[in-house]
């Protein structure tokens, strides 16, 4: 089968850039290894706004910003295609252990506009009312909200549907055929393809692929665990963020805690340990967790990157290989606008953003 391009992973950046190479009249084709987000996209929080974004560099930010613009757009209208509610929400999101004086902060507020203040007493009690007492302060983000990850790639799947794309989920990439510097065949385990354009957006496994004749990438797995709560709707209102660790609370009275950095290779399995310690920490944070039952423990593969800010568009070797991989933590906010300047790079438009600052070293 002939494709204009073919996108190796079925996780957010694989779906975002597939939906947009779509509406710009391109035939696409996904292969996925597995089952779509099952990587990493599933098990994330959804957090729109990277832990402490501040530490980033600003390549990074520039990205979150422009999601931020363009996300309450884009999952209305999602939610409106394809009948699935991501659950987006502005339930606005708290910092216990940032220094509220701190002038880089307040220097990243302004340069990427996100309101943020330091809160204490009454103001934080009536903000979060079910968190521990042993927290006096915190800095305050009223308007960065979350979504819900499965939610978000169950919608992201029926639109891409919707556009006639390809999704060949228990696919496996087992080689490529070069010609030159054009890739020109790509080879699964159901069949072979050949396409205008390769695009790999395959998460952890993008620094996996060398053994089938594609380019080393230094993206690696880093293996994240959480665990879910069941509370009463509304029990805990705010995303919660101390020392690196998460509450995140749902519309249903689900809440999610996370998350372990672990680096075992593609290992998913959780532990015992895991569980308890994370528990320690989110009770520590709202007490009342103490006493509800933790109903769900599960592990995902982050696309882990020394270089901070992902990969993204082409490799210097291939006039038709581009790249839309290793976001580590920051899969969901960086997304949007990541698929957006691929698919920008790879259609010859004029880029969102500078490409050099994501370009392969």
């Amino acid at each position: 089968m002939s494709y204009d391009v073919i996108i190796v992973g079925a996780g957010i950046s694989g779906l975002l850039s597939a939906i947009e190479l779509a509406d710009s009249g391109r035939k696409i084709c996904i292969i996925e290894k597995s089952r779509i987000g099952q990587g990493s996209s599933w098990a994330g929080g959804g957090i729109l706004l990277p832990i402490y974004p501040w530490r980033y560099p600003e390549p990074v930010n520039t990205l979150v910003e422009w999601s931020l613009r363009h996300y309450p757009e884009f999952l209305a209208a999602l939610c409106a295609d394809t009948g699935i509610d991501p659950e987006w929400q502005a339930c606005g999101h708290l910092i216990l252990d940032a220094d509220p004086d701190a002038t880089v902060i307040r220097r990243w507020s302004d340069r990427f506009s996100v309101e943020i203040e330091y809160i204490s007493g009454k103001k934080l009690n009536r903000v979060e009312p079910g968190l521990s007492q042993h927290h006096a302060g915190a800095l305050w983000a009223p308007n960065i909200g979350q979504v819900r990850s499965p939610r978000l790639l169950k919608a992201l799947a029926v639109k891409a549907n919707q556009m006639k794309v390809d999704i060949q989920e228990n696919t496996a990439l087992t080689g490529i055929k070069t010609d030159n510097r054009t890739i020109k065949t790509i080879k699964t385990s159901n069949s072979d393809h050949t396409a205008g354009s390769v695009l790999i957006a395959a998460g952890a496994w993008s620094g996996d692929l060398e053994q089938y004749g594609l380019p080393h990438t230094a993206v690696q797995p880093v293996r994240g665990q959480m665990i879910q709560f069941q509370t009463d709707p509304g029990a805990i209102r705010t995303i919660t963020l101390h020392k690196e660790h998460y509450v995140i609370p749902r519309k249903d009275g689900k809440v999610l805690a996370g998350s372990t950095l672990e680096h075992c290779g593609f290992d998913k399995t959780t532990t015992r340990e895991a569980a308890q310690f994370l528990r320690q920490q989110a009770v520590s944070l709202f007490p009342m967790l103490e006493s509800v039952p933790l109903i769900n423990h599960w592990a995902g593969l982050r696309p882990g990157n020394d270089r901070q800010t992902p990969l993204i568009g082409r490799h210097p070797d291939y006039d038709n290989l581009f790249y839309n991989t290793g976001h580590y933590r920051n899969g969901i906010i960086l997304g949007l606008a990541s698929a957006r300047l691929c698919c920008d790079i790879m259609l010859g438009r004029p880029p969102i953003l500078a490409p050099a600052d994501y370009a392969w070293a």
